[in-house]
């Protein structure tokens, strides 16, 4: 929240997104789990078809849940930015920016 909060001061509620780039499922952090995500991370590597950076978990403490978009929802709330902003970052300007640059050919 501290980065979200930071991006809405510095850029503004008119520019700042959630992007939703990773799984959406809850992701599994037990160890059995973590062990078996850092052996098939460091196959990939190996067999040179990872990603830039491909390694740690896809998941934010606190966020790993499949209701992660009503948790950032309800944060933002409680910090006292109206529902609008909310609704902006969750996914309002992401169809905004689209809809202004996405034109048909």
């Amino acid at each position: 929240m501290a980065h979200l909060t930071h991006a809405l001061n510095a850029a503004g509620e008119d520019h700042v997104g959630i992007g939703s780039d990773t799984i959406l499922t809850p992701f599994d952090t037990s160890a059995e789990s973590m062990k078996a995500w850092d052996a098939e991370t460091a196959r990939r590597k190996a067999s040179g078809v990872a990603a830039p950076g491909e390694g740690p978990a896809p998941f934010v403490t606190g966020l790993n849940r499949s209701d992660r978009c009503a948790v950032i929802a309800d944060q933002l709330l409680k910090a006292g930015y109206p529902a609008r902003v909310a609704e902006k970052v969750l996914g309002l300007n992401f169809h905004r920016v689209f809809a202004e640059t996405w034109q048909p050919a």
